[in-house]
Parts: C-alpha cells; structure tokens; sequence
C-alpha cells in the first residue's frame, strides 16, 4: 500500500473515481456487446481507446514529473506487476464472454482486456510509491494498452479461427 500513501487525497479520488467509472462503462459495453440486438449509447470499438485517452488526460494533469534515475528498471518492475494482475483478470473476463454471444469478437476482447488492464493499473496505484507522471503514463497505463491489445488481438484470432470453421464446413 505504499502507492496509496504517497497519494494526495486529490489525486486519490481523481484516479479512483475514474478507475471505477471506466470500468463501469466498459463493463456495461461488454455485456452488450454479448446480447444480440443491443443498442450501444456509446460506439463499442471507441471506447477504450476512449477511456484511456480519458486516463491518461487525468493522470497528466494530476501528478508532476519527478526525478527518476531508475525510470526503465523500475518501470518494467511495474509493468510486470501490473500484468500479473491483468492476466488472471482477463481469463474470468474471457470466461464471463464466453457465455454470451460474441458479435464481435475484437471489440468484446478489446473491452475484456480494457477491464483486465484497469486491474492491473489499479494495483499499481495502490502499491507503487513513484508518483513521477511519465512514470505513471508510460508503466501504468502501458498495462492498459498492453491488456486492450491482447485482448483485441485474441479477439481476432478467435474471429479468424471461427471463419475457417465456416469455410471448411
């Protein structure tokens, strides 16, 4: 919990506030995406590139460049501590997707992996004590792109694989 003490209360709430509200809009994105016939208040393939743009605008503005000496050794400490926690993340979303019908594949697995990045940033939040902003930008939200691309990209492959089923039957 020593990234949540080197916190500002400000920058608590900002960064919390806005995990949970991101999360909230892509879980609510997911579930519709696996309902055929839905309709989407916000366009599913925008979103997450969206609400990390949202993310990272919030993150500039709340923390300050700091010095860091060690900026690439501690960062890929964190980025690997964040992606421990995406991972098994994303393997409950993936199960959660699977009961419902994927319309699109890449888009529900770019959310899936969008929600799986939010955990890991999250972690992150709470227990790194480097409140450096390009830190924070580059390490932690690089979880986030990191899950949303895998998760686009599995969406692909299953996409893929599903299609040469179809043209081998």
């Amino acid at each position: 919990m020593h990234g949540w003490a080197a916190l500002g209360m400000g920058q608590r709430v900002a960064v919390f506030v806005t995990l949970a509200a991101s999360a909230v809009v892509l879980g609510v994105s997911m579930v519709g995406q696996m309902v055929p016939g839905s309709k989407y208040a916000l366009v599913p393939a925008a979103l997450p590139v969206g609400i990390l743009t949202v993310l990272l605008i919030l993150i500039a503005a709340t923390f300050r460049p700091q010095a860091d000496p060690a900026f690439v050794e501690n960062g890929l400490t964190c980025m690997k501590n964040g992606l421990a926690f995406s991972i098994p993340g994303a393997l409950l979303f993936w199960l959660l997707v699977r009961s419902g019908a994927i319309l699109f594949p890449k888009l529900i697995g770019a959310a899936a992996g969008g929600l799986a990045g939010l955990i890991g940033l999250s972690v992150l939040e709470m227990s790194c004590p480097n409140p450096d902003v390009y830190h924070i930008l580059v390490w932690h939200g690089g979880v986030v792109v990191i899950s949303s691309l895998a998760g686009a990209l599995l969406g692909a492959t299953v996409e893929y694989i599903d299609r040469l089923r179809s043209h081998k039957a």
